[in-house]
Formats: structure tokens, sequence, C-alpha cells
């Protein structure tokens, strides 16, 4: 096998373990200008593509679009550098603050999932309880009634 075939293979399979992530325009990331991720700006994510993204970097001197930005776990950074020589691409990862918020709404969904499970509980026990109150109020009336055919009518006591 050729040392091109070896390397078409190698891609193929390490790309279809890489899984893109689910990103949202104005999203905020870290671009780097190649895999080393040596340097690094803040950006925000204007277009979100199969499996690139186009940012607009805040550099402190000026404003740069970088098109089609790869993911920094995305193989193709490691096995095609030379894409990177051309200028305006780059390499991305979520900025902290996205990885906060991510983390945040996991969070906020496992405890609406919780409350969700916990009134469903509470619901039925209410609605036990409103039957248990039924039933006891039920039997009370009938022990009443069976009380007053056991006395019979109240007699008038002479004084």
């Amino acid at each position: 096998m050729s040392n091109s075939a070896t390397i078409k293979q190698k891609m193929a399979e390490e790309n279809a373990k890489f899984k893109f992530p689910d990103l949202q325009v104005s999203q905020a990331v870290v671009v780097s200008t190649d895999a080393s991720e040596s340097d690094h700006v803040f950006g925000f994510i204007v277009k979100v593509k199969s499996r690139a993204v186009d940012v607009l970097c805040i550099y402190p001197e000026r404003i740069m679009y970088r098109l089609d930005c790869w993911h920094a776990d995305d193989p193709q950074c490691v096995l095609r550098p030379d894409v990177f020589s051309e200028g305006h691409r780059g390499v991305f990862r979520l900025a902290p603050r996205e990885k906060q918020l991510e983390a945040l709404v996991e969070y906020m969904n496992g405890a609406r999932a919780d409350i969700a499970g916990q009134l469903g509980t509470l619901t039925k026990r209410i609605e036990s309880s409103e039957e248990f109150n039924t039933t006891l109020l039920a039997r009370i009336q009938e022990l009443e009634e069976a009380a007053s055919k056991v006395a019979g009518p109240k007699r008038k006591t002479a004084k």
C-alpha cells in the first residue's frame, strides 16, 4: 500500500471517530492560527458549517474574520496542517464561559427532570390522600348513621 493510500485510510478512520460539536451562532470561542494553538484570540461564531465555523476574531488592534476554522480536536488539524498557511483559517475551542454555560444548562435540565419526577410523586400522594379522605368521610357518615339508629330517638328526661 502506498504512503498516500495509508494516509487517506488513516484520515478516514480518524474522521469517522470525530464528532463535530453542536454549535450555535454567537457562541464565544478561542481561535488559534494553527493546530499548535500557540497563539490565541477571543472570537464569536458567525456561521456554523458541517465541520467548520466562521469566526469574527477580536484582536487588540483589529477585528478579523477567520473562515473555515476547524475544531482543535478534529483530526484534520493534524493530518492536514498545510491548510493553515492560507492565513484566513484557524483552529478553535469553545471559550471557558461557553463550557460553563453548557454545564449550567446540563445541570438545569437535570434539575428540571428531578423536579418533574418529584411533582409526579407529589401529585400521586395528594390524589391518594384525597381518596383516603373521601373514604374516611364516607365511613364516618356510615358510623354516625349506624350510631343514630342504635341509640333510637332521644327521649326527654323529667326534671
